[in-house]
């Protein structure tokens, strides 16, 4: 996996950007308005050779290209820069077919002729709305048996629509007609460049987004209104920060579908359905949120993002309706429907890369097969009865495999496995629903104690813990303080070489079987509260630690605990003296770098909807791809932050990101897959006969919860206001 541009790219953004900032300016996308196109900006791009770089030895490639319509949709640019890319690649397949038509209309449009597409097949005429019909020269079309070029005198009039759209009927029988290839060859042709329309389409939307999330952002943080920015608002600053999620993962979601695209994988059409989608859905809700922000003004002509708002529609409209592209989705997924575009013609090996590499698919064979031999049903069955997501013997056995600090160096015991494969092996554990609740926080407290922990302390527990001797639990929650840990009363109070601790923690999960529990304290009530914290590495055996049980509406169990004048000595103290804060943010950084995505839940709901023959149905379809975008969505924010860590650096806000948009996402779809499996959906996992298995009635009794630990979403909302978009504070 790399996300990182090649140079080549960063010059291309850099130099396409700088050319729409002086071209295609907010003033000029007015002026040419009532037909949507710019003469000067077009001669402009055809100098450049911008229209035709789609083809030829040098030509770029799809991952290229999403970023040039990214930078179009941000400068909504008028010119038909989605139209001619599409086409010209289309024209150089034909060509390498053996068109000698396609040969000489590519050199047409080489030299600034408009060439454009008819989207769906048709036997008709005039073709309807045909995008920059009223410009083009050419107008390229598939009657379902072959691929034609009219070449006639575009009307120079468009058709009067909410966009602003170079759109036009056109009459495919007026002007010369060629034919440009036939039969199979034909179809794969033309199936190849609908899905680069509709790629380059979900990246010009995503360019739509980002622009008006920017200036929905820079306009609250100036507009007051009762005396402080509009973005002090948490209302205002909490959705914004959602925005800022949906936004990252529409960009990764449509650069995966043209890495797909141009390796020719078999997901690459639903990869670019799922991206055109999602794209569209949320552009209209990113810009819709930042018009309303600007109050009165944003429905004022005198405003940029009305520009964006009528395009956030306009653009998906221009293929049809978005909301019937979830059942074209759901063919691609579950029908295998559809004619498999024709290969690339110019195949890179570098670039932007989403799986996870050799090293890690490895890994995950290997983690697959240790799973399936340890996590057996009655693992599962001993789980449920006690609601302790923890299994001891599966703990010991990955610590025997060195699994459980896999990922550290050698000299701390690890196996140096960098986070990708990391990520495959949680991926594996969250396909089984594996017990290993454990280990993550044991992972999590012990490379603290290592980075943080003096040498005795970092002696004795590493070792144990990595071996899967010991297990580690956090005691950060309280009762009063809820997602603000910050807020901690639980005291600890020096007295010679020993720590007194008083005080009381909630939600201390696996605190009924851990040995020792990393336990935030207040160690200094004179300072402002983050700066007076500090963590200890508590025996859970020590006297006067008590722990209750509370029981949970997911079935899993969690506690409280209580800490009565409970001495450590000050060796297990973990970090300076009130310098608690800084230790908790790394942790909670590696806490929240992406967990490995749980598909499962979207496995088991297409499993229990083709039991029941309800796949068919319009309805469930539509919510079974919905959440395949989401679950998508979500891996590659998981993904992404692991990729980060890879760099040597430390995920914070993205794994923000990732925890904000993973839990919302769970819980907005929990109700939904009970409600399209109906009645049969209210029996529970205990019973054989329950839908999936019984994971999805588990889903929506566990869903809660994922929006409250690991920090709840307000709190990734917050990180994200203040640290990525720059939010005020509210005062």
């Amino acid at each position: 996996m790399d996300l990182a541009l090649r140079s080549e790219d960063e010059e291309l953004v850099d130099a396409f950007d700088a050319l729409l900032t002086k071209k295609s300016s907010p003033a000029l996308v007015r002026a040419a308005e009532h037909l949507g196109f710019d003469p000067d900006l077009w001669t402009t791009l055809v100098a450049a050779g911008v229209p035709s770089m789609a083809a030829g030895e040098d030509a770029a490639d799809l991952r290229q290209l999403v970023l040039m319509a990214e930078l179009a949709g941000r400068h909504l640019v008028s010119a038909p820069v989605i139209e001619a890319l599409v086409t010209t690649r289309l024209l150089a397949h034909c060509a390498a077919a053996g068109s000698t038509n396609a040969v000489e209309i590519a050199a047409r449009a080489e030299a600034g002729a408009v060439v454009t597409l008819v989207l769906h097949p048709t036997t008709s005429s005039p073709a309807v709305l045909v995008p920059a019909g009223a410009v083009a020269d050419v107008v390229v079309a598939y009657d379902g048996e072959r691929v034609v070029a009219t070449i006639a005198p575009p009307p120079v009039t468009a058709t009067a629509n909410v966009g602003g759209l170079s759109l036009a009927d056109r009459d495919l029988r007026t002007g010369e007609m060629v034919t440009l290839a036939t039969g199979p060859a034909a179809s794969a042709i033309f199936a190849a460049a609908q899905r680069d329309w509709q790629l380059l389409t979900a990246a010009q939307l995503v360019g739509v987004a980002a622009r008006s999330l920017e200036i929905g952002v820079d306009y609250v943080k100036t507009r007051e209104i009762f005396g402080q920015p509009v973005g002090a608002f948490q209302t205002v600053a909490h959705r914004l920060a959602d925005h800022a999620a949906v936004v990252d993962g529409a960009r990764l979601l449509v650069q995966q579908a043209a890495w797909s695209a141009d390796t020719h994988r078999t997901e690459g059409v639903a990869h670019t359905k799922m991206a055109f989608c999602f794209a569209a859905d949320q552009a209209l809700a990113v810009v819709s949120d930042a018009l309303h922000y600007h109050g009165g003004y944003g429905f004022s002509l005198e405003y940029d993002i009305q520009l964006y708002y009528r395009r956030a529609r306009a653009y998906p409209l221009v293929w049809g309706s978005v909301r019937r592209e979830y059942q074209a989705l759901a063919n691609a997924l579950y029908a295998g429907t559809g004619t498999a575009p024709v290969a690339p013609l110019n195949v890179r090996s570098d670039g932007l890369t989403f799986d996870l590499g050799e090293e890690a698919e490895a890994f995950r064979a290997e983690v697959a097969a240790f799973l399936d031999e340890h996590v057996t049903p009655e693992v599962h069955h001993r789980v449920l009865e006690t609601g302790t997501y923890h299994d001891w013997e599966l703990h010991r056995a990955l610590g025997a495999k060195g699994w459980i600090a896999a990922s550290w160096p050698a000299e701390y015991g690890g196996q140096a496995r960098n986070p990708l494969e990391l990520m495959a092996m949680r991926e594996e554990m969250k396909k089984r629903h594996a017990p290993v609740d454990g280990l993550g926080t044991t992972m999590l407290v012990a490379r603290a104690v290592r980075e943080f922990g003096c040498d005795e302390l970092r002696n004795d527990i590493v070792p144990r813990a990595i071996s899967g001797e010991i297990l580690l639990c956090l005691g950060y929650s309280e009762p009063q303080g809820g997602s603000d840990v910050a807020n901690a009363r639980t005291r600890a109070v020096r007295e010679g070489d020993e720590w007194v601790i008083n005080g009381q923690k909630v939600f201390t999960t696996l605190a009924e079987t851990a040995d020792y529990v990393f336990l935030l304290c207040r160690t200094n009530t004179e300072v402002p509260k983050h700066q007076g914290l500090t963590l200890f590495l508590v025996p859970m055996s020590a006297q006067g630690v008590g722990v209750d049980e509370i029981r949970t509406l997911g079935g899993e169990r969690t506690n409280q605990t209580f800490y009565s004048d409970v001495r450590v000595p000050d060796t297990h103290r973990v970090g300076e003296v009130d310098g608690g804060w800084e230790v908790l943010l790394a942790a909670l950084a590696y806490e929240r770098s992406g967990a490995g995505e749980d598909a499962r839940t979207y496995h088991r709901l297409v499993e229990a909807a083709t039991a029941a023959d309800l796949l068919g149905d319009p309805v469930v379809r539509d919510a079974a791809a919905r959440l395949a975008i989401d679950t998508e969505v979500s891996k590659l924010l998981g993904r992404r932050s692991c990729w980060i860590e890879t760099t040597g650096r430390i995920p914070f806000v993205e794994g923000s990101m990732y925890k904000l948009f993973w839990a919302e996402y769970r819980l907005r779809h929990s109700a939904t897959l009970l409600d399209v499996l109906g009645t049969e959906a209210l029996r529970e996992e205990t019973d054989p006969l329950a839908p999936g298995g019984g994971d999805l009635v588990q889903e929506f009794r566990h869903a809660p919860i994922l929006s409250i630990y690991g920090g709840a979403s307000e709190v990734q909302r917050r990180i994200l206001a203040e640290r990525h978009l720059g939010l005020p504070r509210s005062t």
